[in-house]
């Protein structure tokens, strides 16, 4: 059985595996432990102050689950108002909109091979909804989950 290891990381490669779905793994594993070690940094922001990094990290690793920004700011240490100001200011966009890219971002990962269900996609990157998670797909990507995914697997045919 062939490995192939990039890094810190190695992902076997059996029979039904192919080289592209190795390195597609690795660079989704790579993504996670990135986002685990320097959540601020993976983010679209660069955090500065100890309540924004707290925010941020919270807000990371919590992306999956229900987050209200009162759970965020009690984590960093600070008022809801307050947070929604700073964080508005770090970041230029409203809490529950970065939150929202960080699932939409998670979601092109875990679409990008194509062998995912949508609603499962969904409901793991934190989403309430499949309706709720193709509104904010469509109004980020410009297009469905379905027809981003089905994209990406024409253009791996392609190569």
């Amino acid at each position: 059985m062939a490995a192939l290891r990039v890094g810190g990381f190695t992902r076997k490669m059996g029979a039904s595996k192919t080289r592209a779905d190795a390195v597609l793994d690795l660079l989704r594993l790579a993504a996670d432990e990135l986002g685990r070690r320097a959540p601020g940094l993976i983010g679209h922001t660069r955090p500065k102050g100890a309540a924004i990094k707290r925010a941020m990290t919270f807000v990371h690793s919590h992306s999956s689950e229900p987050v209200r920004m009162q759970d965020v700011a009690t984590d960093a240490g600070v008022s809801r108002q307050h947070l929604a100001r700073i964080w508005k200011k770090q970041a230029g966009i409203p809490l529950h909109a970065y939150l929202t890219m960080i699932r939409i971002d998670r979601a092109k990962l875990l679409l990008e091979p194509g062998d995912r269900k949508i609603i499962d996609v969904a409901m793991e990157c934190g989403f309430g909804s499949l309706s709720q998670f193709n509104r904010a797909f469509l109004r980020a990507t410009g297009v469905s989950p379905g027809r981003w995914a089905a994209r990406r697997r024409d253009r791996r045919l392609e190569d």
